[in-house]
């Protein structure tokens, strides 16, 4: 057993390993400017490595794909609008705090800020649903998409909305 949290525990599994190795290997086509160092920019670019992720693996759950249990991606997907909300409420796209952006970016047991059962790196997938957004509503090619280095251009032409 990994010295880890139970919660990362899951990232050890058979299932999450293609998914990951995925993942990493889209880092060398994903290019990104970070001009301002907010979390928009890192947002988007978490958000393209999971759209490129599902464009190679199909077939894989999303859950799998961004490694969250069935119980947390139902719990997103109910909660959409309440975690679109949080973001827009406390500005938080634009801002340059490290310590706010890692508290919503990276790996925890939850983000109680916006409810005890919303699990960590809920701003990755914030910044999925809006690169497919962007990427549907644009109809632009995956290897495009990659090239895409502007991340403001990229949210405000995706027109995301949770319904």
């Amino acid at each position: 057993r990994p010295p880890v949290y139970n919660y990362q525990l899951r990232q050890y599994t058979p299932t999450s390993i293609v998914p990951s190795c995925v993942d990493f290997i889209s880092n060398q086509y994903n290019k990104l400017h970070f001009k301002e160092k907010n979390m928009l920019e890192d947002m988007i670019f978490y958000g393209k490595s999971h759209y490129f992720a599902k464009k190679i693996l199909p077939y894989h759950a999303d859950s799998v794909i961004i490694n969250f249990t069935s119980k947390e991606w139902t719990g997103i997907d109910a909660n959409k609008k309440r975690i679109w909300t949080h973001f827009i409420d406390q500005k938080l796209f634009y801002s340059t705090n490290r310590f706010l952006v890692t508290k919503y970016l990276e790996d925890r047991p939850n983000v109680p800020e916006i409810d005890q059962e919303c699990p960590g790196r809920i701003a990755q997938w914030l910044g999925w649903q809006i690169v497919s957004s962007y990427a549907n509503h644009a109809e632009i090619p995956l290897q495009d998409l990659m090239n895409q280095e502007n991340a403001p251009l990229i949210f405000n032409q995706a027109n995301y909305k949770p319904k």
